[in-house]
């Protein structure tokens, strides 16, 4: 009998703090109010642009580009956030973060439809992936701006977990849909999902009171290079969501078909979203913040040497869920650093100094990438994952 009651309340002790970590990640509602709009909008829009954002290349190809073709529009699109990242400061420093996503919104919207009628506009092919690459800096400029400012000094590290866990969580399974929508009916149907979510991603903004405060924090002429350190940890992770956002998914796609893509993007997501709660609480430290960054990077450098050898779907599973532990364990402590420093130092020179940098690390890959294409074409996506992982070494150098 007693051992009955033992059981029985070991279970119930377990079932209730299950009960509770459920509650403290869906019940936003416990967070900081200036943060609910931002939550509930980066959910929706996550869901909407996870959709399609890793079939867009594919999408190139699809439709009779080459893959110098895809790599040459993702190096624009990057390549617009890498020299938008000032304007876009400025444009939410006068307009003030909510207007900002409003007014950007239309821009996105127009984006993924000249993408739907490419037939159309396939001589304006760079032209879209400028115009897509200014719509996503002024959307990242202004959210991290307000979420920095916004953040709970003494709760930011927590507040980090659910930013990014919530979000993925609703993306999990984006991919994997689309895949299965794309396989049956093709990309004109997902085209119109995403933009009917991405106007639906705006309403929570439309329902509340405009309580937003302009920014009113002037850029300094030092902004480009604020931190050596904080400098190579951007670009390094620029470099690290360049090749699990185009390399491994055009390489998976050509190898394992549409819906394995699917599956490797969702799995991806899923490992992002089981440790990024975790991390986000233990990563307030300074000690356990150097042991996850040396972890992650150590192990994502594996999934990339991993990646050359993968030969079957279950392989590509597998490394896609690990690379995106390893990329979690890389974020979260750099992310935390950069909120501290930035609320100390000044919220928009960091966010722009951050975004700059990450976009230079995505157009640095790219220029490489392109150039390993020209010169061995066969073997340019191996030589792609290699490269990612050697970044990914330098970040133990950086750990501290």
């Amino acid at each position: 009998m007693k051992a009955t009651l033992v059981a029985f309340s070991v279970t119930n002790f377990k079932a209730k703090a299950m009960y509770r970590e459920l509650k403290n990640l869906f019940n936003i509602t416990r967070l900081k109010d200036d943060l609910h709009e931002i939550y509930f909008n980066q959910v929706i829009e996550t869901f909407a642009i996870s959709l399609i954002s890793i079939f867009v290349p594919i999408y190139l190809l699809d439709r009779g580009f080459s893959l110098l073709d895809s790599f040459s529009f993702m190096l624009v699109y990057w390549g617009a956030m890498f020299l938008f990242a000032p304007v876009a400061a400025q444009v939410s420093s006068r307009l003030g973060f909510k207007h900002t996503i409003i007014y950007r919104a239309p821009l996105l919207v127009f984006y993924f439809s000249m993408l739907f009628f490419l037939e159309y506009f396939s001589g304006f092919l760079l032209f879209i992936a400028l115009l897509g690459g200014f719509s996503a800096i002024l959307y990242w400029i202004s959210t991290n701006a307000e979420f920095v400012k916004a953040a709970d000094g003494e709760k930011s590290a927590k507040q980090v977990g659910y930013l990014n866990a919530l979000p993925q969580i609703s993306a999990v399974a984006a991919p994997l849909i689309s895949a299965v929508l794309l396989s049956a009916f093709g990309f004109p149907p997902v085209f119109i999902l995403v933009i009917i979510l991405i106007a639906v991603s705006q309403v929570p903004f439309l329902l509340t009171s405009d309580y937003k405060e302009k920014f009113i924090m002037k850029m300094r002429k030092s902004w480009l290079f604020l931190d050596r350190r904080f400098f190579f940890l951007f670009l390094v992770q620029g470099v690290i969501f360049s090749n699990d956002f185009l390399l491994w998914s055009i390489f998976v796609y050509q190898k394992f078909g549409i819906i394995s893509a699917g599956k490797t993007a969702s799995l991806y997501g899923a490992g992002m979203a089981i440790f990024t709660i975790i991390t986000g609480k233990v990563s307030s430290a300074g000690r356990r913040r150097k042991s996850m960054l040396v972890a992650g990077s150590i192990g994502y450098a594996f999934t990339c040497i991993a990646r050359i050898s993968t030969s079957t779907p279950l392989e590509a599973l597998l490394i896609s869920m690990l690379a995106g532990i390893f990329t979690t364990l890389i974020s979260i402590p750099i992310y935390v650093e950069f909120c501290s420093r930035a609320k100390k130092e000044g919220v928009l020179n960091w966010v722009v100094f951050r975004d700059f940098w990450l976009a230079s690390g995505r157009v640095t890959f790219m220029l490489l990438s392109i150039a390993i294409i020209m010169l061995c074409p066969e073997n340019a996506l191996f030589a792609g994952f290699a490269l990612a992982g050697m970044f990914s070494i330098l970040l133990v150098l950086l750990a501290k």
